[in-house]
């Protein structure tokens, strides 16, 4: 009985450590045009045209509740919410990355901060309504 256990729990341990992997490395999704009924693994990408500044364009994100966690580069990361909060995705933790591809145009990703099995929609509307903002502006 012991032994059961002892494989159940390592075989747990090791679907869940597979699945954060294989998150991590999978690419990122063009966001397309229309909401997805169910995406396994999502992780999307949109290129945005805007007229703002660098930090105006990092001013919008975080009065949307975002914070800056670093730079490197082209490469400016954001995150909001928590881990340890409720699946809406209003609170999920989730990771946004702004590529600059040039003063008016970037390439924004937006992933779950920790893993994210599926989505039924929600996160490709927020990066959809995301973009809207950013070009709006």
């Amino acid at each position: 009985m012991l032994d059961e256990l002892i494989v159940f729990t390592f075989c747990a341990v090791l679907a869940v450590v597979g699945l954060i992997v294989l998150y991590k490395i999978l690419p990122y999704r063009n966001i397309g045009t229309k909401k997805p009924f169910f995406a396994i693994l999502p992780k999307y990408k949109n290129q945005i045209t805007h007229s703002l500044t660098q930090h105006q364009l990092e001013k919008n994100l975080v009065e949307l509740g975002f914070k800056k966690k670093g730079e490197s580069g082209a490469k400016t990361k954001f995150s909001r919410g928590s881990l340890l909060k409720d699946f809406s995705v209003e609170r999920v933790a989730v990771d946004i990355c702004l590529y600059k591809i040039s003063e008016t145009k970037h390439e924004i990703t937006l992933n779950a901060g920790w893993v994210a099995a599926f989505d039924t929609g929600d996160l490709w509307q927020l990066l959809t309504e995301l973009s809207k903002k950013i070009e709006t502006a």
